[in-house]
């Protein structure tokens, strides 16, 4: 199995793994240059049985004995030893975020570079001092949150003909109680924090046969970034997916300031397409066995004035590829005081822009309050295009209904007064 590696530089701490199997143990190895052609570097896995393997990189840690693990592909099938390739079948490029400081090229300091890869937040890696990227074991410090649900109670159609209001009732979820309640004025409720695709509800005052509810899934509850993380060795780029099994890869960059929350994490898979950097221009390593384009060039050379100078002078002509990522842009704040006796958690306000078909929203449940007690409902990553947005307000009207009614409250409202 071999995997080629744009350019060729020195060896970092980084290594490409296959997985053990029922026949063989797990293998390493690296990349070595190839002689014949100057833009690559090849990493070849021998002596293998003719099986399926899954291919990894091994990123050693600094404060913990296991590696991080970050998976490629998986069954991939040796080839003959005397195989050639003009380019093979899976190709990782290595990558170095640079944004524009004026009317020259500078790189990062401090801040996180997440990589979405698939539609998910594949690596999420701290930017250090002087310009290296060591990744975060998302494994150990960001776990997936676990998804929780809600169930909404409509007594009027549970009990066709009767007055249910002011019932009081219980949640059971796999047979134990996890709720207790009354309905309201207009016989309904909604409950959240549940687990169950499906609960019993079970009224106090008179008996009943038994009754299942489907639940609802909910939105991201807000969280804070993770304190006891866990980082790989600092490297000087990032090696990046450019074709797996002879796919080009959908692959995205995105910068931030500082770590995400895992609600900024899952708002971000939501929406990457508008808040990240795409790199589709790595297709140019096959035509050109370089990098010539806008986002994704040739790795320039830093003034001796630049923090990290060092690191990307010292992979200059090595064929490794910069990208441009711009530093994030603005943050809109909207500030909302909650209504407790009629908001829900997953009541949301929405910008949205029709001409050029954007929009996000912000779900109550996943924001922040602040000192003032007003929730704090974030957006960001609009395309430059957009200059005027629609203020929308979603709410269940009715807690009976799992659909939200949707107001408009301001029309072509500029951005840059939002940003004020």
């Amino acid at each position: 199995i071999v995997v080629e590696f744009a350019g060729q530089w020195s060896s970092n701490a980084a290594c490409l793994m296959l997985g053990k199997t029922e026949a063989q143990k797990e293998k390493v190895t690296v990349g070595k240059a190839d002689t014949e052609n100057k833009h690559r570097s090849l990493a070849t896995f021998k002596d293998l049985d003719a099986e399926g393997k899954t291919l990894y990189i091994k990123i050693p840690c600094s404060d913990q004995p296991q590696p991080i693990l970050l998976k490629l592909a998986e069954d991939l099938q040796p080839v003959d030893k005397e195989t050639q390739m003009d380019e093979w079948d899976n190709v990782l490029v290595p990558v170095v975020p640079l944004y524009k400081s004026g009317s020259s090229w500078d790189g990062y300091t401090s801040g996180r570079v997440y990589v979405i890869w698939k539609g998910e937040v594949w690596r999420e890696l701290q930017v250090t001092s002087n310009g290296y990227f060591a990744d975060v074991d998302m494994s150990n410090s960001r776990k997936k949150a676990t998804e929780t649900r809600h169930v909404n109670i409509d007594g009027s159609s549970l009990f066709p003909g009767e007055n249910v209001a002011f019932e009081p009732f219980s949640i059971l979820q796999d047979g134990v109680e996890v709720f207790s309640g009354e309905l309201d004025i207009n016989e309904q409720a909604r409950v959240f924090s549940l687990l169950a695709e499906e609960v019993e509800i079970k009224f106090a005052g008179f008996a009943h046969e038994q009754i299942l509810l489907s639940t609802n899934s909910s939105p991201m509850k807000a969280s804070s970034a993770p304190s006891d993380e866990v980082l790989g060795y600092p490297l000087p780029h990032i090696w990046l997916p450019y074709k797996v099994k002879g796919e080009c890869q959908d692959v995205y960059l995105y910068y931030s300031s500082q770590a995400l929350s895992d609600g900024a994490v899952s708002e971000l898979e939501s929406n990457y397409q508008s808040m990240a950097i795409s790199l589709s221009e790595m297709s140019d390593y096959s035509s050109s066995n370089g990098f010539t384009l806008q986002t994704v060039f040739k790795l320039p050379t830093l003034s001796e004035s630049q923090k990290v100078k060092a690191v990307v002078n010292e992979q200059n002509n090595c064929n490794v590829a910069a990208v441009n990522i711009p530093p994030p842009g603005s943050e809109i704040i909207l500030r909302y005081r909650v209504l407790g006796s009629t908001d829900q958690p997953d009541d949301y306000f929405m910008l949205q822009n029709e001409e050029h078909g954007w929009s996000q929203k912000a779900y109550f449940r996943c924001a922040t309050s602040d000192d003032d007690g007003y929730l704090n409902l974030r957006f960001s990553g609009w395309p430059e295009k957009v200059k005027e947005v629609d203020i929308l307000r979603g709410a269940h009207a009715s807690r009976g209904n799992e659909t939200p009614e949707t107001f408009k409250l301001r029309e072509k409202v500029k951005v840059t007064d939002l940003l004020g």
